[in-house]
């Protein structure tokens, strides 16, 4: 993954104790506990199948886990006066005006910019089926049975939740329909629809007698701010840094 250090150790994002918790001790199985409670059993590298040796379920409130990372994070609580009546009702329309404005920006494109694909780095390169081989492998039950579910549950929090991937919509912001095989040409050039193979185990390659595509949209670019960029998400560049702390368990 490529990307700059700018989006989580410039001074606006964390503080450098944050940083330090964040790089140096968090862990995965940390947070973990700190959502399941101090009764729960948890195995330290929270990515692998749990055994009875060096991964081993441990209680979350065992000598050996660290229960201060999120210190950092903590507010001091700071007591405000009472306002009167007058200024309660100013708060109130206040609160009433950013409620409609957070309901009128549901589009999550409108501060990304259009994706320049006259870009090489950014070219469709025809790569999107996989090969026999590997749909011949995705079959097999224990390719990956020292990995816990967690490794997928982590990629799909990055991927969803963490990750910032607006996506090209069409007239009167409707979402494109890219269904058709030809719909990088009749729809928009940001559909790429995936063509399914004449041995798809589990999708007929016709339909009613035209040929059947997986309907896929293609992600808009980042800011351009800090000069050329590739095509990647706008906030996942500190992923580098953050996702290794976590495997570091």
């Amino acid at each position: 993954m490529h990307g700059d250090r700018y989006w989580y150790s410039n001074s606006g994002a964390f503080s450098l104790p944050q940083l330090r918790a964040i790089t140096g001790s968090t862990t995965l199985a940390q947070v973990i506990c700190r959502f399941l409670g101090k009764d729960s059993h948890v195995q330290p590298k929270a990515f692998m199948v749990s055994d009875d040796y060096s991964n081993f379920p441990a209680l979350c409130n065992s000598t050996g886990r660290d229960e201060n990372f999120l210190v950092e994070w903590k507010d001091e609580y700071i007591e405000y006066p009472m306002p009167d009546d007058d200024i309660k009702r100013l708060l109130e329309k206040a609160e009433n005006v950013v409620k409609h404005r957070k309901s009128a920006s549901s589009n999550s494109r409108q501060a990304s910019t259009r994706a320049s694909y006259t870009d090489p780095f950014q070219i469709y390169a025809h790569m999107m089926r996989p090969k026999e081989g590997a749909v011949k492998l995705s079959g097999a039950s224990d390719v990956l049975l020292e990995y816990s579910h967690m490794i997928m549950q982590f990629g799909q929090f990055i991927g969803h939740e963490i990750t910032h991937a607006p996506l090209d919509r069409g007239p009167g912001n409707e979402a494109l329909n890219c269904t058709s095989c030809d719909s990088f040409d009749t729809v928009s050039p940001s559909c790429l629809p995936i063509p399914i193979p004449g041995n798809d185990p589990f999708f007929a390659p016709f339909h009613d007698g035209s040929p059947r595509c997986l309907a896929f949209v293609r992600s808009l670019n980042g800011q351009r701010q800090l000069g050329p960029r590739r095509q990647i998400n706008q906030v996942e560049l500190g992923m580098p840094k953050i996702t290794p702390t976590l495997f570091h368990f």
